[in-house]
């Protein structure tokens, strides 16, 4: 049975989205942590899938977490509003 480990389940890609979303008009860039689940100081994992918190797996597999912030990047600069399950911005190609 596959189970979700902590860095490559669904959850974390919502839950950054909602932090990005609900801090949207009072932050003026967002990182993350780390691009891979490889940490330099640490051995090669011999997993795949062994919950990393990293955007891409060992293999290069991009992850629920990369997906959001490629969407968010194309929010535009201006939030025009918020509510429960909407978010409006504008930007130089429109809404």
């Amino acid at each position: 049975m596959l189970r979700c480990r902590p860095g490559h389940c669904l959850l974390v890609g919502v839950y950054i989205a909602k932090c990005i979303l609900e801090s949207y008009d009072r932050s003026d860039s967002f990182g993350y942590w780390s691009l891979t689940d490889w940490m330099g100081e640490a051995p090669l994992p011999e997993s795949l899938f062994f919950g990393g918190l990293g955007l891409f797996t060992v293999g290069g597999i991009p992850k629920a977490a990369y997906h959001v912030f490629r969407m968010l990047r194309r929010l535009g600069d201006e939030l025009l509003g918020q509510g429960p399950g909407w978010f409006v911005t504008a930007g130089d190609g429109g809404y």
